[in-house]
């Protein structure tokens, strides 16, 4: 069984949502850091299996 996960961010805040349905809500100054470059994926202890991964700007 798949799931939708969306991951939005906007200047200094990060909305995580899962099938449509927002989970979390995280604001930080250092989400919209001038330098920031790298966005990571990570999981740990369990295997997953990541298909139509999708990075886009606006």
């Amino acid at each position: 069984m798949g799931h939708d996960l969306l991951i939005r961010m906007e200047a200094d805040v990060m909305e995580v949502f899962m099938d449509g349905k927002k989970l979390a809500r995280f604001q930080s100054e250092g989400f919209a850091h001038q330098t920031i470059e790298h966005v990571n994926l990570t999981t740990s202890k369990k295997e997953m299996l990541y298909d139509h991964f999708k990075i886009k700007g606006r």
